[in-house]
C-alpha cells in the first residue's frame, strides 16, 4: 500500500521526500520487488548519487544481484565520492572483470594512465563509431570525475550528450554539474537543448523534471517555478488535454505564487487549466485551490462560504505540499 501511495504522491507533489519515506516504510513492511529500482530513480533524478549508491547497497546486501556493485561503484563516482569510489571499483571488478568502464577507471585509479595517455584516449574516442561515441566518452568523462579533472568531466559530459542528445544518464549528470556550478543560464540552455532533442509531445516533461531537480532543496526555486509555468503554458497553448504529473506541476507553480502572496498569477493559471482541462481529477484540485484563494480573499461572502463548507477537504494533495517543495 505504501509504495502505491507514493507513486500516487509522485503524481500530485513536486516533493519527493515524502515519497521516499513511503518508499522505506514499504521497505520496512516487507515489500520488495522493484521498490529499491524506484527509489533510486528519484534519487537519480534529484541528483542524489551518493543515495543512489547507497540503495544499491542494500539491494545487494539483501539479493546479491551482482549488478548492483556496478551501479555502487558508477554512482559513488557520478557523486564525486572518490575514496570511496575508488574500493567500489575494485570490488564491481572482480564479478565484472569484462566491464570496459570498470577496467578504465582501475587503470586510471592504479595511475597507469599518463596526461599523455589521456590525450590517445580522447582521440581514440574521436574515431569511434557514432553509436560508440556516446559511451566512450562518458567512459572519459567519469575517468576524469575519479581523477579529480573537474574542468575536463563537464566538457566530456558535454561531448557525449552532443553525441546522444536524448541519453538520460548524460543528461542528468551534465545538469548535475551545471548546478552544482551554479552555471543557471547554461541550465536553461540545457533543458532547451533537451527538449529539441526528444518529440514534441515529451517536451514537458523535461520541464516537468527540471522543476522537481531545481525545487528540490531549494536549488533554485524560482527557475523550477518559471519553466514549470511555462510549460504548463504551452501544454494549454498547444491543446494538449492529458500531461502528465499535471497536478504536480499545477503545485510547485500555484504553492509559490501563494507563499509570495501573488494571487493574481495563481487564479489566472487556475482559470486557464479549468478552460483547458477535462481530466476530473484536475478540474476538482484545480477547483479546490481556486476556492481556496478566493476564500481568504472575500471572507465574508456568504456564498463563499457556503461553497467552502460543500468542498470536499482533503482534495488537494499531501499536505507536505503546501510547504515550500523538497526540503
Amino acid at each position: 500500500m505504501a509504495c502505491e501511495l507514493a507513486e500516487i504522491v509522485k503524481s500530485v507533489s513536486p516533493n519527493r521526500a515524502l515519497a521516499m519515506v513511503l518508499y522505506a516504510w514499504a521497505w520496512r513492511a516487507g515489500v520488495r520487488g522493484d521498490i529499491l529500482e524506484r527509489a533510486r530513480l528519484v534519487c537519480f533524478e534529484l541528483g542524489d548519487f551518493v543515495r543512489v549508491a547507497q540503495l544499491a547497497a542494500v539491494e545487494y546486501e539483501t539479493t546479491g544481484a551482482a549488478d548492483m556493485l556496478m551501479v555502487r561503484a558508477l554512482a559513488l563516482v557520478d557523486g564525486g565520492e572518490v575514496a570511496a569510489a575508488k574500493d567500489a571499483v575494485v570490488a564491481a571488478l572482480e564479478v565484472s572483470p569484462d566491464d570496459d568502464t570498470l577496467k578504465l577507471l582501475s587503470r586510471g585509479m592504479s595511475e597507469q594512465i599518463s596526461t599523455k595517455g589521456l590525450a590517445d584516449l580522447d582521440a581514440q574516442a574521436a574515431r569511434s563509431t557514432s553509436s560508440e561515441l556516446p559511451s566512450t566518452l562518458l567512459r572519459l568523462a567519469r575517468l576524469a570525475r575519479l581523477r579529480g579533472d573537474g574542468g575536463n568531466y563537464g566538457h566530456l559530459l558535454q561531448r557525449a550528450l552532443d553525441a546522444k542528445p536524448s541519453d538520460n544518464t548524460i543528461f542528468s549528470l551534465l545538469e548535475a554539474e551545471l548546478v552544482a556550478q551554479q552555471n543557471w543560464k547554461q541550465l536553461v540552455v540545457h533543458y532547451h537543448l533537451r527538449s529539441e532533442a526528444l518529440p514534441k509531445s515529451q517536451h514537458v516533461e523535461v520541464y516537468r523534471r527540471a522543476g522537481v531537480r531545481l525545487s528540490a532543496r531549494a536549488v533554485r526555486p524560482s527557475m523550477a517555478v518559471r519553466l514549470t509555468h511555462q510549460a504548463l503554458l504551452d501544454c494549454y497553448e498547444e491543446g494538449q488535454t492529458s500531461i502528465p504529473h499535471h497536478i504536480s506541476m499545477l503545485s510547485l507553480v500555484t504553492v509559490h505564487f501563494r507563499s509570495s502572496r501573488t494571487t493574481a498569477p495563481a487564479v489566472k493559471l487556475l482559470a486557464q487549466t479549468m478552460a483547458r482541462v477535462t481530466d476530473e481529477d484536475v478540474v476538482v484540485w484545480t477547483a479546490r485551490q481556486g476556492l481556496g484563494i478566493t476564500k481568504r480573499r472575500y471572507r465574508a461572502s456568504p456564498s463563499i462560504a457556503f461553497l467552502s463548507r460543500c468542498a470536499p477537504k482533503e482534495v488537494s494533495g499531501p499536505r507536505s505540499s503546501r510547504g515550500s517543495p523538497e526540503r
